[in-house]
């Protein structure tokens, strides 16, 4: 999911009475599939992909709860996610910093 959602939601939940006590999935309205992230990647920017086989299957979160009591929604998707990383450009000003070494 895309940070921009995940910080509009905390920022609908804070000093929120509602929220009191509660917990809440943030999540995308749809798990990320790596067989249509690769499928829309081959369309819109021409990479190719190799399929490897394996037992994993994705994780549906139910973000209802968020939806219904923040009235938050996530504004990103599949599509729009990978296309805001790909336009990111850092600024001059903005070096990158690695925290973790390891």
């Amino acid at each position: 999911m895309h940070v921009d959602d995940l910080t509009a939601a905390l920022m609908m939940a804070l000093d929120n009475p509602v929220t009191r006590g509660r917990t809440y999935n943030i999540a995308m309205d749809e798990p990320l599939d790596c067989g249509a992230l690769a499928t829309y990647l081959a369309q819109t920017r021409g990479l190719r992909s190799i399929d490897i086989p394996n037992g994993f299957h994705s994780t549906w979160l139910d973000d209802s709860r968020a939806k219904l009591e923040l009235g938050w929604r996530p504004a990103y998707d599949m599509a729009r996610m990978v296309d805001a990383s790909v336009a990111h450009v850092r600024t001059p000003d903005d070096p990158r910093r690695v925290w973790y070494s390891g």
